[in-house]
């Protein structure tokens, strides 16, 4: 790895150069950096994740019970169970008065088992054709870590590769 230099500064030029955190999620949620959600296996992370894409892509703060979300186009990396996401996908619009018209453009789905860089790739030829991203989810870490031939699960090396490979995600 590349050794960065320190940066030498006074306080104050230090102190001006701050930028306010921009949050997706009001209060919880940072935009720009990339985020695991952790919990037991059918704990709900997907259960939470999708009603909280469906708020920011269609401005919906109440979903969550927040009081606002930044909205935005949302793309969700679905590689653990495609039909599972895609039957809680639809229950939620279903039950949110939300048709499959009204979400469409908003929420762009990656339905596979690619390495992360196909994924990126994918995500910046629709980022060029309908505009930014203003949330990215990726579902789940496990097994988009088996379908990248990431290496041995229980090496923290192979798996920090994993994780800076998916980085990337930030930039899209």
């Amino acid at each position: 790895k590349p050794i960065i230099p320190a940066r030498r500064s006074d306080a104050a030029t230090f102190l001006r150069a701050y930028q306010p955190i921009s949050y997706t999620l009001g209060g919880i949620l940072p935009s720009g950096s990339a985020y695991g959600l952790t919990g037991k296996q059918g704990s709900g992370k997907t259960s939470f994740m999708i009603p909280a894409s469906i708020a920011v892509a269609m401005g919906l703060p109440e979903l969550l019970g927040l009081d606002e979300v930044c909205r935005g186009r949302v793309a969700y990396i679905t590689i653990e169970n495609p039909a599972d996401f895609r039957m809680k996908l639809a229950v939620n619009c279903y039950v949110h008065g939300i048709t499959y018209e009204q979400i469409g453009p908003e929420l762009t789905i990656l339905d596979g088992r690619e390495t992360p860089e196909a994924m990126i790739a994918s995500l910046i030829d629709d980022v060029e054709e309908f505009g930014p991203f203003q949330l990215i989810c990726f579902d789940t870490f496990q097994a988009g870590f088996a379908a990248a031939n990431g290496g041995d699960f229980n090496s923290n090396s192979d798996v920090l590769a994993f994780a800076l490979r998916l980085r990337n995600l930030t930039n899209v």
